[in-house]
């Protein structure tokens, strides 16, 4: 039998303490009785051989205890008394004392020293047995001589199967060579180590399963032999735990949450990298704050009975409250948490929710501001043109009770006949490309009646209904009628100025022909009169040359309106330059006469009627040219662009004109003096032409004297 074992079946000491007690009983009741047939057999060894009394006297007294020692001890006293009585042996009373003394003794002392060592035994094996830990003991060949019910339950062996095992079978494979080295140095070096606490270690299982542990080996000295004492720790929790919490590191530095742990008593402990980011405050600074401290007035109330929940190991979900920054602004955030009255801790997550309270502030405030504002707003599905939302206006608008529009198709506000399916599919490709379209249409109401709308409408993406319509109505009704009643005064203006224009100039034209018939003879009459005529009669002829002249001005003068009036406008490119110089060119008898002169600078070239401009530029030259307020008369032509129009001007140095008069210088037959010849039908007709191009034509005293009539002109056509 190998030291190891003998080891393993334990020391004589233990075995004996182990035996059986009717089988110790039987032994020593043996040995006693031998010994005493050895006696009576051989008296002549006399008082020697009662030593071996001993024998029987230990083993009871170790194998019973102090009681049954005493009681062997006595025995022994009475067997070794009998035996002098019998043999007549002569022993001194002294020798018989002290024998007596002497197994007494020894049976007290041996009792004593083995229910001590029984105790300590006993306390030995419980603590093994109780230890949380696996406990094994193996000599330096590596083969188990003690195990507990931890390393049965551990490795899945009973113990009878561990004892005498090689410890080789407890560990994986691919660990056996750095194992078997490993035990080698421990061997030449005995000393307390560890195994596994900054390193994975495994152990085999029976089944062939692994787990984690860690080791802690303690050399001892038994019989001779070192034996190496392995406290085996499963650490499967701990690396569950481990992996936990690397996860939850981990999570705690990607979350965009501010997920956090805290104590009972309101202080944070473990912070995400998020807290830093919304709040600015830095981990240390937060954890050395209560977070009641940094919550809003108005939110602790509520705060205060959330903690309480959390306290007897509640949740709280949903709960949103205001928290300072470092910068002293407010952020809101929206908590989840669960209280764990175990390990008294709180586990919280909170979402930043700022921009969604101000956008829900934002949406409150635009609500209000939809539901009290005049225009009606309606919000359409695009999928189906459903309804699903009007205000009350929109309502009050069409005449329908609160809600009724809603659920109901858009088509349902359409007037009979205003969109087609070719106007509809039109709008929604308006929206699907610019997002966006407004105009004009006719809404029917409730009653049956037609509504005038300004329509504009916007598309948006709704969280719950995906892509809306967003319809603005503004009610033109009045706007519509007015407009059709100026449309209709703006229709019979033009046919009465049509009537107008064609009765000028059929008058004109008319009334032409008397008018030469009596100029005509009147000044036959004159040149036929005889020398000495009555002058009555010459000044009555003179008169009536006179009026008829000036009649047959005017009816010329008008004529020349209705032409212009009458006149199909073309917009050909018309050099304005050139057209002033022909306009120069034919007034030169004129200029000659007036002894004046006309300045023309740059000027442009515009879209129009080439005629009716020539016409515009020579009347407003001959009237500067014609109420010169000197002899040396001068008429300035010059032109600018200004805000996509050409504005003219003609200034002339005469004798100015009065501006509370300068609008009605552009009415029919008037004269800004009566004394200059002219039938007042010149400015009229400069009228006529500017509004017929598109422009506006108006007259200002000059700073130094005289006029300046200034008309605009289109830039373009």
């Amino acid at each position: 039998m190998t030291r190891s074992e003998h080891t393993a079946r334990g020391s004589w000491s233990t075995r004996l303490l182990d035996s059986p007690r009717w089988r110790m009983l039987a032994i020593a009741l043996v040995m006693a009785a031998a010994i005493t047939a050895v006696n009576f057999a051989y008296p002549t060894a006399k008082a020697g051989v009662s030593l071996l009394y001993t024998l029987p006297l230990a083993l009871v007294a170790i194998r019973f205890g102090r009681t049954a020692g005493i009681l062997a001890g006595i025995v022994v006293c009475g067997l070794i008394a009998a035996w002098l009585q019998i043999e007549d042996v002569q022993v001194g009373s002294i020798g018989y004392v002290t024998r007596a003394v002497t197994f007494l003794t020894l049976g007290l002392l041996l009792g004593v020293y083995a229910q001590r060592l029984r105790a300590l035994t006993e306390a030995h094996r419980s603590l093994i047995e109780s230890a949380p830990d696996a406990i094994v003991r193996a000599g330096t060949d590596g083969r188990i001589v003690l195990a507990n019910q931890q390393a049965e339950e551990l490795f899945g062996y009973s113990r009878g199967e561990l004892l005498g095992k090689s410890v080789d079978a407890l560990v994986p494979e691919r660990f056996l060579d750095r194992h078997r080295s490993s035990r080698a140095a421990h061997a030449g070096n005995p000393r307390p180590r560890s195994f596994g606490v900054d390193q994975d270690l495994y152990g085999l299982r029976r089944d062939g399963s692994e787990i984690p542990v860690e080791i802690n080996l303690a050399p001892t000295h038994l019989h001779g032999e070192v034996m190496v004492t392995a406290v085996i720790r499963d650490v499967t929790r701990r690396k569950i735990i481990e992996e936990e919490l690397k996860r939850t590191s981990r999570f705690f530095r990607v979350s965009r949450d501010l997920v956090c742990t805290a104590g009972m008593d309101g202080h944070l402990r473990e912070l995400g990298d998020m807290w830093e980011q919304v709040l600015g405050w830095s981990k240390s600074e937060l954890r050395s704050r209560v977070i009641l401290d940094l919550l809003h007035p108005d939110d602790r109330e509520l705060a205060i009975r959330e903690a309480e929940e959390l306290a007897k190991g509640g949740a709280v979900s949903g709960y949103v409250c205001r928290m300072k920054t470092k910068a002293g602004t407010w952020r809101w955030l929206e908590w989840s948490a669960m209280g764990i009255v175990e390990e008294g801790i709180v586990y919280a997550s909170a979402r930043d929710v700022t921009d969604r309270k101000l956008a829900e502030a934002e949406l409150a405030l635009l609500g209000t501001v939809t539901e009290t504002m005049a225009e009606g707003v309606a919000v359409v599905q695009a999928s189906d043109h459903t309804i699903i939302y009007a205000n009350r206006s929109l309502e009050l608008m069409l005449g329908y009770e609160q809600g009724e529009l809603n659920g109901r198709p858009s088509a349902v506000l359409n007037a009979p006949g205003e969109r087609g399916p070719e106007d509809a599919r039109s709008v929604v490709e308006a929206l699907e490309q610019d997002g966006s379209w407004s105009g004009e249409v006719r809404n029917i109401k409730a009653d049956g009646g037609v509504l005038w709308c300004r329509l504009a409408v916007s598309t948006f993406n709704h969280l719950e209904h995906g892509q809306v319509w967003v319809a603005v109505h503004s009610d033109i009704t009045r706007e519509k009628e007015t407009e059709e009643d100026r449309e209709r005064l703006l229709r019979e203006l033009a046919r009465s100025n049509d009537e107008l224009e064609q009765f000028a100039y059929t008058a004109s034209h008319d009334l032409s022909e008397p008018l030469r018939v009596i100029s005509g003879f009147a000044r036959l009459l004159e040149r036929r009169a005889p020398p000495k005529q009555d002058e009555d009669a010459q000044r009555y002829t003179e008169a009536i040359i006179t009026g008829t002249d000036r009649m047959q001005a005017m009816v010329d003068g008008l004529l020349e309106y209705a032409r212009t009036g009458r006149a199909q406008l073309k917009r050909d490119p018309v050099d304005c330059g050139r057209v002033v110089q022909d306009a120069v060119t034919a007034l030169r008898p004129l200029i000659a006469e007036t002894h004046g002169e006309v300045v023309a600078g740059p000027l442009p070239t515009v879209p129009g009627e080439e005629t009716l401009l020539g016409r515009l530029f020579q009347n407003l030259i001959t009237n500067g040219l014609k109420y010169a307020n000197g002899e040396h008369p001068r008429v300035e032509v010059y032109g600018e662009q200004l805000n996509g129009e050409w504005l003219f001007a003609v200034r002339d140095n005469g004798k100015g004109i009065d501006p509370d008069q300068g609008d009605k210088l552009f009415d029919l037959f008037r004269r800004g003096d009566v004394e200059k010849p002219g039938a007042g039908m010149g400015l009229a007709i400069c009228k006529q032409v500017v509004e017929k191009h598109g422009g506006r034509i108006w007259v200002d005293p000059a700073p130094d004297g005289g006029a300046v009539f200034r008309f605009t002109l289109p830039a373009s056509a």
